[in-house]
């Protein structure tokens, strides 16, 4: 049966992972000082090694030779651990067996000596899916563990690990791979595999990975099949739709010129070749932003520019076609245009229609005249004339659009504390609580924003609800009461009780959590407002068009 590509040449040594350098190093050093972490953790995205490091690590410590830093991989230890078949190394999914019955029958385990080798150990993967009483049933386990025992936890989402496990491990961070690392991985492979491939084929595979290997070694293989035991262009072009760049150089000209009509014509042309807008759009802001560093940065070679974008020759060519045409800080408010159309989509069929509408906007726009073309045009301007309307004189060719009536000044959010406290402990408010929990039941969260907060302690959250509020039916129901007990339980540390009832009137002496939230915003709101009348710029802008800004919009 056919092996595929990311499996056959997964690494079997630490000299076989490519791109993590620093990490190998240092626990290969370790090894060999016989100075072996006893509980660590592997963080990463998708792809870049996490369960070939802990296999390697495993390698390392349960080899016949070792411990070694340099396994040998033909013992028998070595190879039933490359099969995950040792009965002393389990692979654990975090996600399947996150509660806490589970973490303490593996614990049960650990007194056990090992059957084969010198340790046990346990590979837990996706290790941020374990609950709050699981990670606490295992942290004596993990500050005290039997000397034969090894904890490695791989995890995508370090941030969700409690502080009392990262302060009982060693974390090493795997690192998103550059797109001129994974193209050389990929050729290394074809050239072992004896198949014919197209430099530009390659390039475009590497940097659709996205910085994960075993994406683009998945994509390569799918390539081959395609390619009928080759990579082809044509193949790389029918897997990814979105390869030839033609069409995003064509719509960004477009855009510069303000030419509208161009931009229907590419958008209908990307569509009818079936084409996904999300994808497009994100490689239509890649190439915005490789065009304002490009302008951004000090004169060097082309080959170390290229390796610094991330780009190949051709893409070069265009990008400083753009960087020729574009005024100062257009691409920066183009990306900023298309980063909030980027936000708009939502996979149906109305994102042509959202990506049309954005690409018009700014074409039609005539936009701010800036200071200096105020300056030099100041004494030609004597009719008083209102901030929100353009001056009937034509802007300039490198007049900067804009989508708002007034320019908007930075301004700090209200102080209100909204960082959740973190699962090891109760948090300090009923708005820290509803702010954490929004990052599990976004939805359940939205709706307790409602309640009127009576008691709130580690004993008791008392909550009173207005009878027409949306969530009223469901939280008077005695068991949904004890189920959002027991979720603060095991999210919060909460040993108190939740109790909650109708409000017996239409008013109530303390506010909503929505409510308090509402008037912040229209604090929020006034603030800005007052801040962007008074700024620098807006009140030269008064003075030199002789005129008042009528009104102000704010898109909070």
């Amino acid at each position: 049966m056919y092996q595929p590509l990311a499996r056959k040449y997964r690494p079997q040594t630490f000299a076989d992972l490519v791109g993590q350098d620093t990490t190998t190093e240092i626990l290969t050093r370790a090894i060999a000082l016989h100075r072996e972490p006893h509980a660590l953790i592997l963080s990463g995205i998708r792809g870049v090694g996490k369960t070939s490091f802990a296999r390697l690590y495993a390698k390392a410590l349960n080899c016949e030779q070792g411990p070694t830093a340099i396994p040998c991989s033909t013992c028998e230890s070595c190879r039933l651990i490359a099969r995950g078949a040792h009965e002393d190394v389990g692979e654990i999914d975090g996600a399947s067996n996150n509660g806490v019955d589970e973490v303490r029958r593996l614990q049960e385990t650990l007194h056990y000596i090992p059957q084969r080798s010198r340790f046990k150990i346990y590979i837990i993967d996706e290790v941020h899916m374990l609950s709050l009483s699981a990670f606490n049933a295992l942290l004596k386990s993990l500050e005290e563990p039997p000397a034969h025992v090894v904890f490695i936890f791989a995890t995508t989402e370090l941030g969700k690990l409690p502080d009392t496990v990262l302060g009982r491990c060693q974390v090493f961070h795997l690192r998103k791979l550059d797109t001129h690392t994974i193209r050389l991985r990929l050729e290394e492979i074809l050239k072992r595999e004896g198949i014919n491939y197209e430099a530009p084929g390659l390039f475009h595979l590497a940097r659709a990975g996205k910085g994960s290997m075993r994406d683009a070694i998945t994509l390569l293989d799918q390539t081959i099949a395609l390619g009928s035991g080759a990579v082809t262009q044509g193949a790389v072009t029918a897997l990814l739709p979105n390869v030839s760049l033609l069409s995003h150089f064509a719509l960004l000209q477009a855009l510069l010129r303000k030419e509208g009509q161009v931009c229907i014509e590419v958008l209908q042309e990307m569509q009818d070749r079936g084409g996904d807008f999300l994808p497009f759009l994100e490689e239509l802001l890649r190439q915005i932003r490789n065009g304002f560093l490009l302008q951004a940065m000090p004169v060097s070679t082309p080959e170390a520019t290229m390796a610094q974008l991330g780009c190949n020759e051709e893409e070069y060519q265009h990008t400083q076609e753009l960087v020729e045409r574009a005024a100062p800080l257009e691409l920066n408010r183009l990306f900023r245009s298309l980063l909030r159309c980027r936000g708009d989509l939502d996979g149906s069929d109305l994102d042509r229609y959202v990506v049309e509408n954005y690409c018009l906007e700014w074409c039609l726009d005539p936009g701010f005249p800036s200071i200096e073309s105020l300056r030099k045009t100041g004494d030609v301007l004597s009719t008083p004339r209102s901030a929100t309307h353009s001056p009937t004189q034509p802007a300039p060719e490198s007049t900067p659009p804009t989508t708002t009536s007034a320019p908007m000044a930075p301004t700090a959010r209200p102080a209100a504390s909204t960082a959740p406290s973190g699962p090891q402990g109760f948090p300090s408010s009923w708005r820290e609580l509803i702010e954490a929990w929004k990052k599990e039941q976004p939805l359940q969260a939205r709706k307790l924003e409602e309640v009127y907060v009576l008691e709130y302690s580690p004993q008791l959250i008392s909550v009173t609800v207005a009878p027409t509020s949306m969530i009223a039916s469901a939280l008077m129901q005695k068991d949904v009461q004890k189920r959002i007990e027991a979720q603060f339980r095991d999210r919060f540390a909460f040993m108190g009780t939740f109790t909650a009832s109708l409000q017996p009137t239409t008013t109530s002496p303390v506010e909503s959590l929505l409510e308090s939230k509402q008037k912040e915003k229209v604090q929020e709101r006034i603030q800005i407002e007052n801040t962007s009348r008074n700024h620098p710029f807006v009140k030269e802008i008064e003075s030199r068009l002789q005129g008042t800004i009528q009104r102000i919009d704010i898109d909070i």
